[in-house]
């Protein structure tokens, strides 16, 4: 809250200067970024991520997806959900207290394997969406597999452990 009473006065002032925001190279109040480390989608998996605004305010949070390109890299991911039409430069509304599940719907021939990020209102910068992701394989004949992998806020590392034992 004080960083965006800060960045409104700055504004007001620059104003007063005759300024314009670009002119002074002022850049808007930060966003808080939680990374989602594991999404999958396609083949026998399938993606819920799930957004839980713990505040008794509402908030709006952009998600962002991105997906393996080879050799290490990544690239943007348009990760499609069975519930809404998404695009990359939306935004999600959460009403206070609420929770929201967006399902991917893992009909692709092939799965694609990436991750997300979760940016919303840097505000006292704890996080006050709790995100995280379910993805569950699906293969006829077998029990479900499930795993989750939950959102953290970005660090310049994470370890994410997984067991593969037998290919599953």
């Amino acid at each position: 809250m004080k960083k965006d009473v800060e960045y409104l006065l700055l504004l007001g002032a620059l104003s007063l200067l005759g300024l314009s925001r670009a002119e002074a190279q002022v850049s808007a109040p930060p966003a808080l970024v939680s990374i989602i480390p594991q999404i999958v989608d396609g083949g026998v998996w399938a993606t819920t991520i799930v957004l839980t605004n713990t505040s008794p305010n509402p908030t709006n949070v952009s998600l962002s997806f991105y997906q393996g390109s080879g050799s290490g890299n990544t690239q943007r991911w348009d990760l499609a959900f069975v519930e809404v039409a998404y695009t990359q430069t939306g935004s999600v509304s959460l009403p206070a207290g609420s929770s929201l599940f967006l399902h991917t719907p893992g009909t692709a021939a092939n799965a694609t394997v990436g991750w997300g990020q979760v940016a919303e209102p840097y505000g006292s910068g704890t996080p006050v969406v709790v995100a995280y992701a379910v993805f569950i394989q699906e293969i006829p004949g077998q029990s479900d597999q499930a795993g989750s992998a939950q959102a953290t806020v970005a660090s310049a590392r994470f370890l994410v452990p997984f067991d593969n034992t037998n290919g599953r």
